[in-house]
């Protein structure tokens, strides 16, 4: 069954977060605005619906509850520091909000779930994220440049443009010598430290770029609304 305000839902989910990516790879932020707007209208329609269906709030009343725990949990752990992306915590606590329960899109999802979507939406875009590593290892294939595992987690980039860049640094000068750390430290890369590298004879150094989560979050809800939670029917091995 078709639920035109479900398509609204859609359409306005991916058009926010499809600008808050652009955003956020741009310039690595996304205005709260858009967070203000999306749940606002997140809360209209779902007033709207209920208002057209009133029977709807008792059947789906614990997909409600857990929607509110799991946006309060997001809102505590970006609260005390544990998430480090304040625009990544912003959409999913909205994203709760707008798709408080399964979306109907006539044929999609091709699988219905019985978790909330935020949990389904999260999980598609982990799985998304997981692409990461995948597009990495093309590029430096591309490039002739097959140094495993290194090509999976970075690239290789002239020092010179890595400064200007927004990366993780896999190398660094310590006691004199060049290091490789295949997970690097998210500390504060100063131009001392590059200057280091440049100082050490290194033109190039590998480096992993700092890709936004907002853009697996982007494809794990467009995904959640074609096709249903990958992520949990592969955890938990849940029927379609």
């Amino acid at each position: 069954m078709l639920e035109p305000l479900d398509l609204l839902r859609l359409g306005l989910g991916g058009s926010v977060l499809a600008f808050a990516s652009y955003t956020d790879w741009r310039w690595r932020r996304a205005p709260n605005v858009l967070w203000l707007l999306l749940g606002g209208a997140g809360l209209l329609l779902l007033a709207l619906q209920v208002a057209l269906d009133p029977s709807l709030l008792a059947a789906r009343a614990p997909l409600l509850v857990v929607d509110v725990l799991f946006a309060g949990l997001i809102f505590v752990f970006y609260w005390f520091g544990l998430l480090a992306g304040g625009a990544d915590a912003k959409a999913l606590m909205t994203l709760a909000l707008l798709v408080p329960w399964p979306l109907a899109l006539g044929p999609f999802p091709l699988r219905q779930d019985l978790l909330p979507p935020t949990f389904g939406i999260l999980g598609d875009a982990l799985l998304c994220f997981l692409l990461v590593p995948l597009g990495l290892l093309a590029a430096n294939a591309r490039r002739g440049v097959l140094r495993l595992p290194h090509a999976l987690l970075g690239l290789r980039m002239p020092v010179a443009e890595a400064r200007a860049k927004h990366v993780w640094p896999m190398e660094r000068v310590e006691d004199g010598q060049v290091r490789t750390a295949l997970l690097p430290s998210r500390r504060r890369w100063t131009d001392e430290d590059w200057d280091a590298l440049a100082a050490a004879g290194r033109t190039e150094a590998w480096v992993t770029p700092k890709v936004p989560f907002m853009l697996p979050l982007l494809a794990g809800f467009v995904l959640y609304a074609f096709v249903g939670d990958l992520f949990g029917a592969w955890l938990f091995g849940l029927p379609a």
